[in-house]
C-alpha cells in the first residue's frame, strides 16, 4: 500500500533533478564562459536553497493536514517569480550567444 503522506506532486518530485542539472551543468558552463563566479548563478544557487526550504515547510504542513501554509506559499511564489525572471532574462539567453 502506498503511503499517501509521503507522496510528492510531479513538479516537486522533478525539482531536485532540475536543480542538479542547473547547478552541476548549466551554471558551471555559464560561469566558465562569462567568468562570473559570484554573479547571477551565485544568487540562483541561494534561491534554490530558499525554494527547497519553502517546499519542505509546505510539504510538512500538508503531511500534518495543517491548512496554515499561506505564508509559506506566498514566500515560495515570490522567490520563484524572481528566480524565473533571472533565468529567462539573464541565464537562458546566454547559451545561445556564448555557450
Amino acid at each position: 500500500m502506498k503511503d499517501e503522506g509521503s507522496a510528492k506532486s510531479e513538479p516537486v518530485a522533478r525539482a531536485p533533478a532540475r536543480r542538479r542539472w542547473e547547478e552541476e551543468i548549466l551554471f558551471p558552463l555559464f560561469e566558465k564562459k562569462t567568468g562570473m563566479q559570484f554573479g547571477p548563478t551565485y544568487v540562483m544557487r541561494n534561491e534554490h536553497k530558499e525554494i527547497a526550504a519553502h517546499l519542505e515547510s509546505i510539504h510538512k504542513k500538508v503531511q500534518k493536514a495543517d491548512p496554515s501554509s499561506d505564508r509559506e506559499e506566498q514566500k515560495l511564489l515570490e522567490v520563484l517569480g524572481a528566480h524565473n525572471q533571472k533565468e529567462e532574462a539573464i541565464l537562458y539567453p546566454q547559451p545561445a550567444v556564448r555557450l
